[in-house]
């Protein structure tokens, strides 16, 4: 029984957040998050993270009562002390990684992303600790209603909150402002234990009187809602000086222009993809997973060499000669 409900555990929480990871992967459009990076991302929530939070805790509690003269109240401990040091120790790996990188990986949306991931990796080693131990108060009753509340009505949440954190710290890596490097990871961090801390005010709320939980769907969703709506406007933007620098590629024959409307456009990239499995039509495929990619890591180059972040003479180099090699494996007619 204990590994079936250990297994369980795990694949209530996997499942969904397979599927979230994946639709966060998909506004990645050019892939500049690498694989190595994104899964230490979400291994650092999955792991150190937890065990940071489980030691600073402790360590937050005492000094907070003694500010506020209270006794140890769950209330506390899960509205003030959880926000603080959770999205703390989630946010350390953002700040790292962009710490370590160049300066290719200016991007607001890969900040999102590597936030979100180390929520996603939290969130399922936390829920985990939950349904086990609904089961262990509840048995399977309490257990399928833990499920049903942590994994699919607040599934997201930690991506949400740690997602605010990398958007800051993604904002200050692509912002010239001194100053704005400095307020905006602030700025993101704070915003994450505000909203942590809602949500956690909400759910306390909730067992007096559950209707309250209803609060704290809407704020985490409609927050949810909010970032996408700003990823949307993001995308225009920033679809506007992709084309920009990639119409002087067409104009120097390197690339075609509808390769271009490809590249910058994930509708048309996912249909391509679809019709191009579903007819076998190999060259569409590797059209999008091949060449997309690297068109639009040109264009990331060539836009922050023209912005002054850094000199990336020789990566565009390299990018072009990779984009004629795929044309030209492209026109092979055996391939």
């Amino acid at each position: 029984m204990t590994w079936f409900l250990l297994g369980a555990s795990v694949l209530a929480i996997l499942i969904p957040t397979i599927i979230y990871i994946q639709i966060l992967r998909w506004l990645d459009y050019c892939d500049r998050a690498p694989q190595s990076l994104a899964l230490l991302a979400f291994v650092w929530g999955a792991v150190p993270a937890i065990v940071l939070a489980l030691i600073f805790s402790p360590l937050v509690e005492y000094p907070i009562r003694s500010l506020l003269n209270a006794p140890y109240d769950h209330a506390i401990g899960a509205t003030i002390i959880a926000p603080i040091v959770e999205e703390s120790a989630k946010g350390l790996i953002v700040f790292w990684i962009f710490a370590m990188t160049d300066r290719a990986q200016d991007d607001p949306m890969l900040g999102l992303i590597y936030g979100a991931l180390a929520g996603y990796g939290f969130e399922l080693t936390e829920d985990v600790m939950y349904f086990l131990s609904a089961w262990a108060g509840g048995g399977w009753n309490a257990w399928t209603g833990s499920v049903v509340v942590r994994a699919l009505m607040f599934g997201t949440t930690h991506a949400f909150f740690t997602g605010m954190t990398g958007l800051g710290a993604g904002l200050a890596r692509a912002s010239a402002s001194g100053f704005a490097r400095g307020a905006f990871p602030l700025m993101g961090l704070g915003a994450a234990m505000t909203f942590h801390s809602l949500h956690n005010i909400a759910a306390v709320a909730s067992r007096d009187n559950p209707a309250t939980i209803i609060f704290a769907a809407v704020g985490d969703w409609g927050g949810l809602w909010v970032m996408g709506i700003l990823v949307v406007v993001a995308r225009v933007y920033e679809k506007q000086w992709m084309l920009q620098e990639l119409n002087e590629e067409v104009d120097a024959g390197l690339l075609d222009r509808a390769d271009v409307q490809l590249a910058a456009s994930m509708r048309a990239r996912v249909r391509t993809r679809v019709i191009g499995m579903l007819t076998l039509d190999r060259r569409a495929v590797r059209r999008v997973t091949w060449l997309a990619p690297r068109v639009m890591e040109l264009a990331h180059l060539k836009h922050q060499t023209r912005r002054g972040r850094a000199d990336y003479r020789s990566e565009i180099h390299a990018v072009r000669q990779e984009i004629v090699a795929i044309y030209n494996a492209l026109s092979n007619p055996s391939f």
